[in-house]
This record gives structure tokens, sequence and C-alpha cells, in this order.
């Protein structure tokens, strides 16, 4: 006889501490109705890359896989996904 026990479910806000924009939630929102390709057409410095980021994140807890985040060169890629930092979060 085997006993199970099962964890009480917590809220996972992943990345922490991320607030969308209302755009930004707009498209999320459609991702959990059920859109699966989507091009973000927001103007500069709206949060495509955060919130893509964040999108990209909460895709890959709700199903685990292997995903991309693609920009046009590696140097791009890197500034914007990895050296970019918030000032205000580190």
């Amino acid at each position: 006889m085997t006993a199970t026990a099962t964890p009480a479910v917590e809220r996972v806000t992943v990345p922490h501490g991320l607030v969308f924009y209302q755009h930004q939630r707009e498209c999320v929102q459609a991702y959990h109705d059920g859109a699966r390709r989507m091009i973000w057409r927001h103007h500069r410095q709206s949060g495509k890359g955060l919130g893509l980021l964040g999108l990209t994140s909460m895709a890959a807890f709700e199903r685990p896989g292997t995903y991309a985040i693609v920009s046009p060169t590696h140097g791009l890629s890197r500034e914007n996904f990895w050296d970019a930092r918030d000032p205000d979060t580190g």
C-alpha cells in the first residue's frame, strides 16, 4: 500500500514581478484563448521583448519543451534578452 500526498497548488508569476502593459495583456489573453502564432506590431520601446519573454516563460511553464526567442543577430539577442536589465529589479 502506498500513500501519496498532492502538494497544494501555489500561484506562480513567471517571470517574477512582471506586470504587463494593457497592449501586452491583450496579446497574452489571445494566447490563452488559443492563438499559437502572433505578430506583435507595437511601437518602439513598447515592451515587446519583455512581453514576449514573459509569454514564452508562461508557455514553457504550461508545456515544457524547447522554445526559441529569435533576433536578427546573436549580439542583438544577447543585448535584448540577456544583458538587458531593469534598473528597478536588477
